[in-house]
């Protein structure tokens, strides 16, 4: 089995979350990859995995998408917040609080409450 960081990492980064979904004919939503896998990783651990030089903000801003994963999983299917992945692994976390600083330090602050 592979996990959604290997999956990214043998990309070479070059694309984005979105055309992930894509190459899977737009039937499974991120939830659903991470699911698959077994639930193995956390989306905080793939960034622990960068050294904390990125966050999934910067990933999909790097590519011109300018937009969040919530817009990603309105266009797939029904609306999910990334809260509900992390519901395994602690506290709701809301895609609005994630993406609120471009600057990234509202991403570094919410990492600590994850851990």
């Amino acid at each position: 089995m592979i996990s959604l960081n290997r999956i990214i990492y043998s990309y070479g980064l070059r694309i984005s979350l979105n055309r992930i979904i894509y190459s899977y004919g737009l039937r499974i939503s991120l939830n659903r990859i991470i699911y698959s896998y077994g639930l193995r990783i956390s989306l905080n651990h793939i960034i622990y995995s960068y050294g904390l030089m990125i966050s999934l903000n910067r990933i999909i801003d790097s590519y011109g998408l300018m937009i969040s994963l919530g817009r990603i999983f309105d266009s797939y299917g029904p609306m999910i917040l990334l809260g509900r992945i992390f519901d395994s692994y602690g506290p709701m976390i809301l895609l609005d609080r994630i993406f609120a600083s471009e600057d990234g330090s509202h991403w570094i602050r919410t990492l600590a409450v994850i851990d």
